[in-house]
């Protein structure tokens, strides 16, 4: 009879041979140094087991698993512990025959709130008949470089920084003022992850495998914004000579949001970035956006602009998200950028 329960570290021969199985050459859910990161964070407590949960046979086979971790979000003002799942996987020979359905319920009932990113079509289905609700992220673009290898497009109109007693500057970590800033705008984000010191650290400044750069608006007094910035250089089996900025994460209050957009534009074009995108579900700074030179990304000529760069594919044209919740909830109110989950991957 299958068992699902947490799969134990002293397990990881069995795990690494069965995502060597079910997932492409190379995948990095094989890499032991990335696994121990992503599932054996700073909120395990269990500490003989990763935060994931496994399908098991009666021979202790795995048949499944499904990785996760639990963190501290926000929901409308109140601070709940929610789950970020990530990779549902069911080896190929039993696919649909109900096993994926199982790991998702099991998952899915450990907290009163749960959200996935980037849900393969395959699986999208069954999380929409299981009663989760979803849609796609948002991608804002501004272009630099009007013709790059990838794309031939206008400039984006190049907007000043904003006038600003604020200071936009890059950090190594997060102290305790980052703490007092979020629980002063987290009201702009309805339902988020709570972005902690501890959770900010752990996601970006501790990652083994990719460097973020962090940078903070602040004055003398307090923070007005954080964004994380990661830069990705295009590659098709070789170097396109090109290199593309991401906006990662962003958080801000009303009144320092533009500075710190235009800002983060000057910086990326001082330092020679082709183009910039940034994923986001909402309308969460769309006004300041626009003002800052963002353009909508998913529709026109600026849809030939592929997501992936590593290596460079068009196979996937969205990101996508899922949530469900015990408590009534509306989807315009999720805060979730591609920083959420695991989907930002070294590789």
């Amino acid at each position: 009879m299958a068992e699902i329960r947490f799969i134990k570290k002293s397990e990881w021969d069995k795990l690494r041979a069965f995502n060597e199985a079910e997932y492409r050459p190379g995948h990095i859910l094989t890499n032991k140094v990335y696994y121990d990161w992503q599932f054996d964070n700073f909120v395990n407590s269990k500490k003989d087991s990763y935060t994931t949960l496994g399908l098991f046979d009666d021979k202790e086979d795995l048949l499944g698993t499904f990785g996760l971790f639990a963190t501290p979000y926000n929901f409308y003002g109140q601070t709940i512990t929610g789950t970020s799942l990530c990779n549902l996987m069911v080896k190929k020979s039993l696919r649909n025959l109900g096993y994926g359905y199982l790991l998702l319920e099991r998952a899915a009932a450990l907290n009163d709130f749960s959200i996935d990113h980037t849900i393969n079509e395959a699986a999208w289905p069954m999380f929409m008949r299981s009663g989760w609700q979803g849609a796609d992220l948002k991608r804002y673009l501004y272009v630099i470089n009007p013709k790059t290898p990838l794309y031939e497009l206008s400039a984006s109109t190049k907007s000043p920084p904003a006038d600003s007693l604020f200071r936009f500057e890059q950090v190594f970590s997060f102290d305790q003022s980052v703490n007092v800033f979020w629980q002063d705008v987290k009201n702009r984000y309805p339902i988020s992850i709570e972005r902690s010191a501890e959770y900010l650290n752990w996601r970006y400044a501790q990652n083994p495998l990719i460097q973020y750069r962090m940078f903070t608006a602040r004055n003398a007094e307090r923070l007005g914004a954080v964004a994380i910035l990661r830069i990705e250089e295009p590659r098709t089996g070789e170097s396109l000579g090109m290199e593309v900025g991401r906006l990662i994460d962003f958080f801000a209050s009303e009144e320092t949001e533009f500075f710190a957009l235009t800002a983060l534009v000057q910086y990326y074009r001082e330092i020679g970035i082709d183009f910039i995108d940034y994923f986001t579900n909402g309308d969460f700074h769309k006004k300041s956006l626009g003002e800052a030179g963002f353009v909508y990304g998913d529709e026109g000529s600026y849809e030939q602009v592929p997501i992936l760069f590593n290596p460079v594919s068009t196979k996937r044209k969205k990101l996508n998200f899922a949530v469900k919740a015990q408590e009534p909830f509306s989807l315009k109110d999720c805060y979730t950028t591609k920083g959420g989950g695991d989907q930002d991957r070294a590789y």
